[in-house]
């Protein structure tokens, strides 16, 4: 679902167990994302989709850190041949 569709009235009526979303997609990031969830009352499971990063370990911390009512879990894409 698009970005903009997130809000208070769609989580009320879906209840979901995770919210599933792309590091960075067209327009936002998943910042935006768990910043929009914080703002919801949202604290359940965020999972972030992303290609392989050099220092995921960094990324995550500053997601955590940034927006600790979440259960924040990368979920890395496997490399894909050229």
């Amino acid at each position: 679902m698009p970005y903009q569709r997130l809000d208070a009235m769609l989580l009320a009526r879906v209840l979901p167990d995770c919210v599933l979303t792309g590091l960075v997609d067209e327009g936002f990031d998943a910042m935006d994302v768990a910043e929009r969830l914080q703002s919801l009352g949202y604290a359940g499971e965020f999972w972030v989709v992303c290609p392989p990063l050099p220092d995921l370990p960094l990324v995550r911390h500053e997601l955590t850190a940034a927006f600790p009512g979440l259960a924040v879990r990368f979920i890395a894409e496997a490399e894909r041949p050229g």
